[in-house]
């Protein structure tokens, strides 16, 4: 008895002593396990494995079940029994079928004081499923929505279950039950208008007995009933209707097969029930809780927000989100109690992580991987992190990822990036497109390419780019050599670039490979696709670099790459066969593509460039630059900006693409100021946009003042202000700063001189941040201006005019110009007391940029919200509180808190420099 007392004793301690040192308490109280953090409360149901999850005050987040599974024959918990081990920081479960005595289950939990992640160890399949194929030749399959997930709907009815497919499509199921018919309602769907003709087809153990005949976009759906006796096999067919398969979006509306005792299964539930997945945080018993919740967010462009099923996809042939790939692996869900996030700590052998019908999943296909069946495997840890909104979602997921080694991500300091990657790029694929001459028309050859670099060095009247060679410079995709006949001298056309001042990079369509090419030759290729888990892809990768990239004279000598359709990676229930599947399937295959791919590169030339569009954190370290994307003709530079937001947020010490494809001819100048600041400007087009608008020689002659001014900054880090304002630093100051909604910039190359342009005729009003102006020059003249508080202003400033602003020196600036407060300073709150509002005056000292952060805490000490996060140059600041919390609720009377921390960004291995003055704040009702 003395003996487990003594024992429970010591646990006690060691709990006590662990929570000292990492920050939060974990408690076991019999019948269910306490988990006490800064930011989070956990409490988990010790004989239901239940969770419930809550903020630091108390208001619940959501409760979900402690439970993933790999099959449907692993959902049930009835029969479960749970035992439990708290280790230091770790809670383990340990679920066994008592009907069998086998182990069906486990799950770790590492607590952290912010934030903790979650792993599970599922029982894998004994079999995969084989009773359903399908394929269809644009998109995917669509389980109860259209095949652009949208809801079933057909000449204005709406359909809650059924197939969303598009021509040409086949289904195939396997009959293993006696079904006595197939019903379905068929149509083209409402979201293509009056377009699209199809034609729906049922086959029966190989015979066909159903034909729609032509159906046509706005019809009414048509009935479709088939006798199963006695039937093994069915087949459902889509075909066009004659005229190409555009548009052709099909519906097997409320598609379903039933027994004579009237017993229905949709077809859409059998095909879920039966893919290859693992399902998280759900059971027979119940999913995630999602009572009360607000709003889902997910990275993935261009629609952030849902309300019911929110995910990021790596294959655009599904969503048909291309821009990035991937997006950051990680979702937010605003709450009652507050954001918070889920993410993925390593990356999958999956090709999607979505939130939907109240669980996540990830699509492992058991089949192709190279494990045991009927053992546990260990899936991506998932992480969860308690945020300020969800933009701060992707910096707490990047930081959780950093902080505990998932990733390792250079600093641009450590990077020693080359000026001449800050020079704006000018690519051939637009004007290909103008000119009638894309992929490989026999006009885009050497002496088109060779003319088109003069046309845009003579109107831009600037040399210093770096041209992009796209689409289709060489002869067969995947293949290294240059297009006989059109680019038999392509080596003397860079070395001739070179000798002008330009680099090369050479457009690279990832994944790809045509007959003939050379991955065809060394057989490492499934089908089309390049298999990057073959024991020879890594040869085809130093011998396609080598060809490329060197010097040597039998080489190309280019200068990087434009990494294209990364998203094109194999789809894992497709693909044939894995050379080695223990080396990456889906989002690890992209991985290994794309670092094979890198650090071979770098072998030849360390000082290539490599840009691709994939700015989650795990791949930072293995590209230079992330490409934003083409654009998707809203009229709009938002979704470029909201682009760029989340690439500097997952991946801030990378630059960014601007991009320039699809563009509009009034899109041309407000993109081209933001892209300016936030990332590296660049132009696609010479004669017309891609709304065919001519393009006239004054606008280029602004574009290329543009590129001027640009490239005079110095690499940096991006920082949204808000849309058309952004911000560029480094570790010594501003560098540059974009203005008025997207019609003006300015760069500052040194303490005594910032670059000003305007791209329309106005009133130019620039921030000084403290700077004392002695003059402003514009081709070497004198121009009036005038101070306005902390701004500068130029009355009547000519668009295309390159202002020269020179600032007085003084020792109280950097050494870019900017009026340093001698140190941190957090004055009183005013007013104070307060009943609606107060205002927080403090400054940023120092020499640098610092991350600030500014927090409100109560007389517990616990968060009550967070006021700043965010990187700010040395200056004076000032900020408001309204007395709300985190989730935007008023806080009691009281006494409280606030704190200053401030990290150098110059030296962020040295800690942080912070003041921690805090002054009570006392509210009236």
């Amino acid at each position: 008895m003395y003996k487990i007392l003594l024992i429970s004793f010591i646990s006690f301690l060691q709990l006590f002593f662990y929570s000292l040192i990492s920050g939060q308490t974990i408690t076991d109280m019999g019948n269910r396990i306490s988990v006490s953090a800064n930011k989070y409360m956990m409490t988990i149901q010790k004989r239901t494995a239940e969770v419930t999850l809550k903020n630091a005050t108390g208001q619940q987040y959501t409760r979900f079940p402690l439970h993933a599974y790999a099959s449907k024959l692993f959902s049930t918990t009835s029969n479960l029994k749970y035992s439990w081990i708290i280790t230091g920081s770790k809670i383990e479960l340990t679920a066994e079928d008592s009907t069998e005595s086998k182990e069906v289950l486990r799950a770790s939990i590492k607590c952290y004081n912010d934030d903790f992640e979650v792993q599970f160890g599922v029982l894998v399949p004994t079999e995969t499923v084989g009773q359903i194929s399908y394929t269809q030749q644009w998109g995917a399959l669509g389980l109860d929505a259209s095949v652009d997930r949208n809801t079933l709907t057909i000449g204005g009815q709406q359909y809650l279950k059924g197939l969303g497919t598009h021509a040409y499509s086949k289904i195939t199921m396997q009959l293993d039950e006696p079904y006595t018919e197939f019903l379905a309602e068929a149509g083209v769907d409402d979201e293509v208008g009056d377009r699209g003709t199809v034609v729906f087809q049922v086959f029966t153990d190989g015979s066909k007995v159903y034909d729609s005949g032509i159906l046509r976009g706005n019809d009414q759906a048509t009935p479709v009933q088939i006798s199963l006796d006695n039937v093994v096999q069915l087949q459902l067919i889509v075909t066009d209707g004659g005229d190409d398969i555009h548009y052709d979006h099909a519906n097997w509306a409320m598609a379903r097969l039933v027994k004579a005792n009237g017993d229905t299964l949709y077809i859409s539930d059998w095909i879920r029930s039966l893919q290859e997945q693992v399902n998280i945080f759900c059971s027979d018993q119940g999913g995630v809780d999602t009572n009360g919740w607000i709003k889902m967010f997910t990275p993935e462009p261009d629609q952030f927000y849902y309300d019911s099923e929110v995910g990021v996809d790596l294959l655009q042939f599904r969503d048909h989100k291309r821009y990035f790939a991937p997006a950051s692996l990680n979702l937010a869900f605003q709450t009652p109690a507050g954001w918070f996030s889920v993410g993925l700590c390593e990356l999958p052998d999956a090709t999607r992580f979505v939130f939907t019908n109240n669980y996540f999943y990830m699509d492992y296909i058991w089949s192709k991987m190279d494990i045991q069946s009927d053992t546990l495997y260990w899936i991506t840890p998932l992480c969860f992190t308690f945020n300020q909104n969800e933009w701060q979602g992707i910096i707490d997921y990047r930081n959780y990822l950093i902080n505990h080694e998932y990733i390792v991500d250079p600093t641009m300091e450590e990077r020693n990036i080359p000026q001449w990657w800050m020079e704006p790029l000018v690519c051939t694929w637009g004007e290909q497109g103008a000119d009638g001459i894309a992929y490989a028309a026999a006009g885009f050859d050497y002496t088109w390419v060779k003319s088109y670099v003069e046309q845009q060095e003579q109107k831009l009247g600037y040399r210093n780019f770096t041209l992009i060679l796209d689409d289709k410079w060489q002869k067969y995709y995947g293949d290294p050599n240059p297009a006989p006949g059109r680019f038999d001298y392509l080596r003397s056309l860079i070395d001739d670039l070179h000798a002008k001042g330009h680099h090369v990079l050479l457009w690279w369509k990832c994944w790809h490979a045509e007959p003939g090419s050379l991955p065809y030759q060394m057989g490492i290729t499934d089908h089309t696709l390049i298999d990057a888990t073959h024991p020879d892809f890594v040869d085809y990768v130093q011998q396609s670099t080598y060809k490329m990239l060197s010097s040597d004279p039998e080489c190309l000598n280019a200068d990087g790459f434009k990494m294209d359709y990364i998203f094109d990676v194999r789809d894992p229930l497709r693909a044939t066969a894995y050379g080695n599947p223990s080396l990456g399937i889906g989002l690890r295959e992209l991985y290994r593509y794309m670092k094979v791919w890198y650090t071979e590169a770098k072998k030849i030339k360390p000082e290539c460039l490599i840009t691709f569009s994939g700015p989650d954190p795990h791949f930072a370290a293995i590209q230079d630059m992330t490409r934003l994307n083409d654009g998707d003709r809203t009229h709009s530079t938002t979704n470029w900006q909201n682009r760029a937001r989340i690439s500097s947020l997952a991946a801030p010490n990378l630059l960014i693409d601007g991009d320039g494809w699809d563009m509009y001819h009034d899109l041309i100048f407000p993109h081209l100021v933001t892209s300016s600041v936030y990332g590296v400007p660049s132009l696609y087009f010479l004669s017309k946009f891609s709304d065919n608008t001519p393009i006239a020689d004054w606008i280029l002659e602004i574009v290329g003042k543009v590129f001027s001014v640009s490239a005079m900054r110095r690499p940096g880090k991006s920082t949204f202000l808000s849309p058309g304002r952004w911000q560029m630093a480094d570790e010594e100051g501003l560098v540059a700063e974009s203005m008025q909604n997207s019609n003006s910039l300015i760069v500052y190359p040194d303490s005594c001189n910032g670059y000003a342009i305007t791209v329309v005729n106005q009133d130019l009003i620039i921030p000084l941040h403290g700077r004392t102006v002695s003059q402003v020059l514009a081709d070497s003249q004198n121009v009036n201006f005038t101070i306005e508080g902390d701004n500068l202003k130029i009355p009547s400033a000519i668009r295309g005019q390159i202002y020269n602003i020179k600032f007085k020196p003084s020792s109280s600036v950097d050494k870019y110009g900017y009026s340093l407060p001698q140190n941190y300073h957090l004055p009183q709150n005013s007013p104070n007391p307060f009943n609606l509002t107060t205002l927080i005056n403090y400054s940023v000292g120092g020499t640098g940029p610092q991350l600030v952060t500014l927090k409100i805490y109560n007389l517990l000490g616990q968060q009550v919200t967070t006021l700043i996060n965010q990187p700010q140059v040395p200056g004076e600041y000032k900020v408001s509180w309204d007395g709300t919390d985190s989730c935007g609720l008023q806080t009691p009377p009281g006494i409280y808190f606030y704190k200053i921390k401030l990290k150098n960004l110059a030296k962020p291995k040295n800690g942080l420099n912070t003041t921690k003055k805090c002054f009570r704040l006392t509210f009236f009702s």
